[in-house]
């Protein structure tokens, strides 16, 4: 059985202070930024994720969407069994 909505939606929970010092860091340089991202990605069986890239954004910053997704390739689920799932994650940052 694969991960529930709920699973995956903690684990990310769990990342928000790591993507929330993302955006600090662009506010030092950027004060007024702020805006929405969405994060997609693909959960392996083995809990690693794959195919990590920022979908959508309304903040046009690359050290910024960089540094998210670092953050997301080292977000790991517990191992499960079936086919990977691929999700789409929206983050708002204000």
């Amino acid at each position: 059985i694969g991960l529930s909505e709920n699973e995956i939606t903690d684990m990310m929970a769990k990342q928000k202070n790591s993507f929330f010092k993302c955006y600090t860091q662009m506010l030092q340089k950027e004060p007024s930024q702020k805006g929405e991202v969405s994060l997609s990605f693909t959960i392996e069986n083995s809990g690693k994720l794959s195919m990590t890239e920022v979908t959508a954004s309304t903040i046009n910053n690359k050290p910024f969407k960089d540094c998210l997704l670092e953050v997301l390739r080292r977000t790991e689920f517990k191992p499960f069994h079936g086919t990977a799932i691929a999700t789409v994650f929206p983050l708002k940052f204000e």
